[in-house]
């Protein structure tokens, strides 16, 4: 309960440090907020099962194919080498891959190549790291894996890092058809890792002093 009280509170902190960003570097002056409180009434089922319907429809044709793709690229990466042969997992492109990742979150806890190769498929989507894990676990299980991986604060450096992500990829062409502008999108995404990695920067470093 309280790690997840002071996530809450640090998404909050990150969204007043990023407006005051913007309105420092922009000179920009935010909009007074409106809030128009509509008349409370009790829930209707068809206006309820209409909602979900169509939240269910958005997902179907904008978000599951791409997650989809996402997963079947991290299986990809997972099990062929660069010379496109069939590879073991610490010998496949996502290990080179993760190997390369490892030293930028080793300061985090996060040194080993699985561990980055889980954060790179939590790029793609956040739903594919438990699929990510077992086919890196293998024959050993995800369990075992995760015991080897993580510790308790380095796995709470890892779950602040995520917090700050987009969820996956679909997000992320979500944010660039709401800037309109490739290079901003980038920019959006390159201050989320940024943030994220501080955050989490400051949760394992001051965990390792105090534990």
């Amino acid at each position: 309960p309280l790690w997840m009280f002071l996530f809450d509170r640090g998404g909050v902190a990150a969204g007043l440090l990023t407006a005051f960003l913007y309105t420092t570097l922009t000179k920009a002056r935010l909009a007074a907020p409106i809030m128009t409180v509509s008349p409370i009434h009790r829930p209707d089922s068809a206006q309820i099962r209409g909602r979900l319907s169509r939240s269910a429809h958005d997902f179907l044709l904008d978000a599951l194919p791409l997650v989809l793709a996402a997963g079947m690229l991290v299986w990809l990466l997972g099990s062929f080498d660069l010379t496109l042969a069939p590879a073991a997992a610490g010998e496949s492109i996502l290990a080179r891959i993760g190997n390369l990742l490892a030293p930028l979150l080793s300061p985090i806890g996060l040194g080993d190549w699985r561990a980055a190769a889980l954060l790179l498929a939590a790029l793609l989507a956040k739903e594919t790291v438990p699929g990510t894990l077992g086919a890196l676990a293998g024959t050993a299980g995800a369990a075992a894996l995760v015991a080897e991986l993580f510790t308790p604060l380095n796995a709470c450096a890892f779950m602040t890092l995520l917090l700050f992500l987009n969820p996956c990829v679909a997000g992320m062409v979500a944010t660039g058809r709401a800037v309109k502008s490739f290079r901003m999108t980038a920019a959006v995404l390159f201050y989320q890792l940024l943030i994220g990695w501080t955050a989490a920067f400051a949760v394992y470093q001051l965990g390792s002093l105090l534990l």
